[in-house]
């Protein structure tokens, strides 16, 4: 059955020659070529992953001409360029739906990442290991950088510039709070199109096992030590799982999808209208994007500081209420009753009560 399964890691300079390693390692190169006699995979060094060749595509797309075509060349630049603790590169995973030939789906990821990183840099590769079952589970795995070029292309030293210094903008979309949600249900939302005008009945559901009130933990990653305690709580996990509920309830997520976006036959929409459009729900909802009429990050914070100005006034005038409303409490005069030989002298006791009365006052009663 297609799973849904979407990654993001940002990269920074850590270390030296950490370029080469995430290169390497997405296109099974170097020191992570199958031939090798001990690979690492991601951040551990595996012996049982040494043969593993599951590396069936690679391509690059908007690399500037300097790069020659080359990604470990432009991304060993944007490593030196951005220096440390800045962002040099950013990877997605996002699984890709078993039932769709390898064909389909190189055809899938490229027209997706085409469509949502326009003008970004990047190398995609597709994994598609074997698990120990001899289940396919293929995925993709894109390395970009967030800057985003512009119709002259500087060199390599302008490149990683300010845009006001005449280097390329980075794509502020790419660092708001929301984009992996965004990101996660259009590519649900493209896999379940694709799956349904192949005449697959597969389908997948972005949410959350909890939200879908589902009752069952997901499954562990077991990783290439193949952990005994995982393998066995995986082991548990699948054999209680109910695929057939599942399945019924992702069918029914995009039937409703389907009808909120208008959708009535997916056959008469083109792939490139669909895409189009599902690029605009997931970026025209962002309110910090670099977009024609977009407020810019200077705008945003003086529109905060006015919002944090205005909340403190409004707070000193809720105080200043009632400070004035205990001070009218406090100028209430009350004279003591004369004592019992003035009042006999006078013949009639004097009594005086003078008070200001408030709003507050004669809505609680105080003082009466």
């Amino acid at each position: 059955m297609a799973i849904v399964n979407f990654r993001v890691n940002h990269l920074t300079q850590r270390s030296s020659g950490a370029t080469s390693r995430v290169v390497q390692y997405l296109t099974r190169e170097g020191r992570y070529a199958p031939t090798q006699a001990e690979v690492e995979y991601l951040t551990r060094t595996s012996p049982a992953t040494a043969e593993r060749d599951d590396l069936v595509y690679q391509e690059t797309a908007n690399l500037p001409p300097w790069a020659h075509g080359d990604a470990q060349t432009f991304f060993k630049m944007a490593e030196r360029m951005e220096g440390e603790n800045r962002r040099w590169g950013t990877t997605w995973q996002l699984a890709l739906p078993r039932e769709l030939g390898q064909e389909a789906q190189r055809a899938m990821a490229r027209a997706f990442l085409e469509t949502h990183l326009a003008n970004h840099a990047y190398l995609f590769v597709i994994h598609d290991p074997v698990s120990d079952a001899g289940q396919h589970q293929p995925h993709v795995h894109v390395l970009f950088s967030e800057r985003a070029q512009p119709a002259h292309i500087p060199g390599p030293t302008m490149y990683f510039r300010r845009p006001e210094a005449g280097g390329c903008a980075k794509d502020r979309w790419l660092n708001h709070r929301s984009v992996v949600t965004e990101v996660r249900h259009a590519w649900c939302d493209w896999t379940n199109y694709t799956l349904e005008r192949a005449g697959h009945e597969a389908r997948i559901h972005p949410s959350s096992l909890y939200k879908r009130n589902i009752d069952r933990q997901p499954e562990p990653k077991v990783g290439p030590g193949k952990d005994p305690t995982a393998m066995a709580e995986r082991a548990r996990i699948r054999q209680s799982r109910d695929e057939a509920r599942e399945q019924a309830m992702a069918a029914e997520g995009w039937a409703l999808r389907k009808a909120k976006l208008g959708i009535t036959d997916v056959q008469t929409l083109p792939p490139p209208q669909f895409l189009a459009e599902s690029r605009i729900r997931a970026r025209g909802v962002q309110p910090g994007q670099w977009a024609s009429g977009a407020p810019s990050p200077q705008q945003q914070t003086q529109a905060r500081t006015r919002r944090q100005r205005q909340a403190i006034e409004r707070s000193m005038e809720g105080l200043e209420t009632e400070l004035r409303i205990l001070t009218r409490r406090q100028q209430t005069l009350h004279l003591p009753r004369a004592p019992r030989r003035d009042r006999e002298a006078m013949g009639v006791g004097l009594r005086a009560n003078f008070r200001e009365e408030d709003e507050y006052g004669r809505q609680t009663g105080y003082g009466r």
